[in-house]
């Protein structure tokens, strides 16, 4: 039981109304009870806390808590531990692991998380603040520190839950803590990765993820981690940019220039993981097709952690055109116009943030940037526009049959706008549908060299539009999107249909 002064300093915790009636409930029924867990440690770092998840522990046996809380609110778990829902928040009741109070505080991974209040008729005692390990003077010198190995060995998880910590308070790791966790870092490979993915989205989201990887790296855990980590940590840049600094060092910086975004922070620790893959110094020291081939690099790994579907793909399209070139006329319209405005605005803080990192002064890169993102920003209403109306109704309507070509066809259309994106209006797309598909006011008006045709018949098979015009006539030619082959009646009639597409028929 601690007599710190510092104990004073903790702002009271703050509980809603239904969760102070069911702590009063509990304590009437149980004898021992404690709060434990974060909100401990986070209200004496922040101030006055108000938690939806408390957490609570007893000297009572599961089999005994089960039967003092009788109510049809509660669910035990494989962890032995009973959640009672109280409104918005759950309070889960563990007993102790080990027989007393100290066994279970001894067992939990930091000092910082061994903390306990008693609560006694209902209410939280803060005289009589459980600490027997430190935890107090831990959290006031900024140490994170563990009792025993054997808490890093029974679940090595707890190694990732340092560098979690690390990253999410800056505090630094006590030496024979360290020691336990470099010891016992080939034990992660053994943790559930649905676990891993839970922890390392905590590590990259922290105020600091710099400190914390980069302690990673020393202590071998990235590595152990990521099979790629070493070959960037021996792979020096080649270029003058980098100031011959590693890979990793470079990607760390990156990681920690960007904002608290999980995607964002995903993107960029992965973004340029395949530079030792694609390294070619005959081609002039650089890292030609590094941003694909990371960018697939990243999709395996974020799919054998158990990642969704909808985070791994704009993981990968941030990582796919993080390097786009600044004078590439319409990229950023395209961006913009395919994977959203929010996407966009997080690729250019992932550009800004990778040339931080790269140049002495990007002052001048951010600058332009930024005018290149506003400029297609102010295009938002345009595009909004072109995705209402080029799209399959519109074939539709010019009189073009229902066929799996029409995204191709609708996505031509949009990249032709997407070069300039002022000139878009329902005039301007039916004159560069018609110089598209080779038209006249409909679909069925086939014009080519000057001349009109009526088109009868056409079928897509093989690359090829093959056709009928009315009038018997014969030729073909490539257009911008397809090859036309028209042929007479009879060999049109002996064309092999199989796998084709009707493109057009006269109608009845």
């Amino acid at each position: 039981m601690s007599q710190n002064p510092r104990v004073d300093m903790m702002d009271r915790i703050m509980f809603g109304k239904k969760v102070n009636k069911e702590i009063e409930r509990l304590s009437s029924e149980i004898k021992n009870m404690y709060l434990v867990g974060g909100i401990i440690r986070d209200s004496y770092l922040f101030g006055k806390q108000k938690t939806n998840d408390i957490d609570l522990t007893t000297d009572l046996s599961i089999e005994a808590l089960k039967e003092r809380i009788k109510s049809n609110f509660y669910q035990p778990n494989d962890a032995f531990t009973i959640c009672i829902n109280a409104g918005d928040s759950v309070i889960e009741m563990t007993p102790f692991k080990g027989k007393t109070l100290l066994e279970d505080l001894n067992s939990r991974d930091l000092t910082i998380n061994a903390l306990a209040i008693p609560i006694v008729n209902g209410k939280l005692d803060y005289d009589n603040v459980y600490d027997a390990f430190g935890g107090l003077q831990d959290l006031q010198f900024k140490v994170l520190r563990t009792t025993q190995e054997s808490n890093f060995t029974d679940d090595p998880l707890r190694i990732l839950r340092l560098f979690r910590f690390q990253s999410k308070l800056g505090f630094h790791i006590e030496n024979l803590t360290w020691r336990y966790a470099v010891k016992n870092l080939h034990l992660i490979e053994k943790v559930a990765k649905e676990r891993i993915k839970k922890e390392f989205d905590g590590i990259l989201m922290g105020q600091y993820v710099e400190m914390a990887l980069r302690n990673m790296l020393n202590a071998g855990v990235l590595e152990q981690l990521f099979e790629e980590v070493k070959p960037m940590s021996d792979f020096l840049h080649c270029d003058r940019h980098h100031f011959s600094e590693s890979i990793i060092e470079h990607t760390i910086r990156v990681v920690q220039g960007t904002p608290l975004e999980r995607r964002l922070r995903l993107a960029a620790f992965f973004h340029d993981f395949a530079k030792p893959v694609v390294y070619d110094a005959k081609k002039g020291n650089h890292y030609i097709g590094h941003e694909k081939k990371s960018a697939e690099i990243a999709e395996k790994i974020l799919f054998e952690n158990r990642y969704k579907k909808q985070v791994i793909q704009d993981v990968k399209t941030l990582i796919q055109f993080h390097d786009v070139p600044l004078e590439a006329k319409s990229k950023f319209n395209e961006i913009f116009f395919y994977h959203g405005e929010a996407l966009f605005q997080s690729l250019i803080q992932l550009m800004i943030a990778d040339k931080k990192a790269t140049f002495a002064n990007s002052s001048p890169f951010e600058e332009s940037l930024l005018a290149k993102a506003e400029k297609t920003i102010g295009y938002k209403d345009i595009f909004k526009a072109m995705a209402k109306t080029i799209r399959g109704q519109f074939l539709l309507d010019i009189g073009m049959q229902p066929n799996p070509l029409f995204s191709r066809i609708i996505h031509r259309l949009q990249n032709k706008f997407l070069k300039n994106p002022e000139t878009f209006n329902d005039k301007t797309l039916l004159s560069t549908a018609e110089k598209l598909l080779h038209f006249k006011d409909n679909y069925g008006q086939f014009y080519y060299k000057k001349e009109r045709y009526q088109r009868f018949k056409e079928i897509y098979k093989d690359g090829v539009v093959y056709g009928n015009l009315v009038g018997n006539y014969e030729f073909e030619f490539q257009s911008e999107l397809f090859k036309y082959h028209y042929l007479s009646n009879e060999a049109f009639k002996e064309l092999d249909r199989g796998n084709s597409y009707i493109f057009y028929h006269l109608p009845k």
